[in-house]
């Protein structure tokens, strides 16, 4: 992925640093030193977990997309799996769309006399 010429890069850290300031993937941080340096806000594994988390919501496999990216254990594959807001949100419309569709059982229950008959 990362070449120069053809030939393999030297640091792949330092090439995906300078490949996400280049493509305005950065922040600026202040050094003790008063100076201003660029720090790449993507790491190179979050397209990892990104990959994991759209093959789920596409319904792709567990088996399957383990072998697509490379998991060996379904423990460290469910923590590629990062729930995000918009999962909690979506699950929240969801219930709420289920609880709406059930029918509304409405019924007048009443209330017995004690037995010392003070009727509450």
């Amino acid at each position: 992925m990362f070449h120069h010429r053809g030939a393999p890069v030297g640091d792949f850290r330092k090439a995906w640093a300078s490949t996400c300031i280049k493509a305005g993937l950065y922040r600026e941080v202040v050094l003790a030193d008063g100076t201003k340096q660029k720090v790449p806000i993507k790491l190179f594994h979050d397209l990892r977990r990104t990959a994991v988390r759209n093959m789920i919501r596409a319904g792709v496999s567990q088996p399957v997309a383990m072998k697509i990216s490379g998991h060996r254990t379904a423990a460290i594959f469910r923590r590629y799996d990062i729930t995000t807001e918009a999962d909690i949100r979506d699950a929240m419309r969801r219930t709420q769309a289920h609880i709406s569709a059930q029918p509304v059982k409405l019924g007048v229950v009443p209330l017995g006399r004690t037995a010392e008959g003070a009727g509450y």
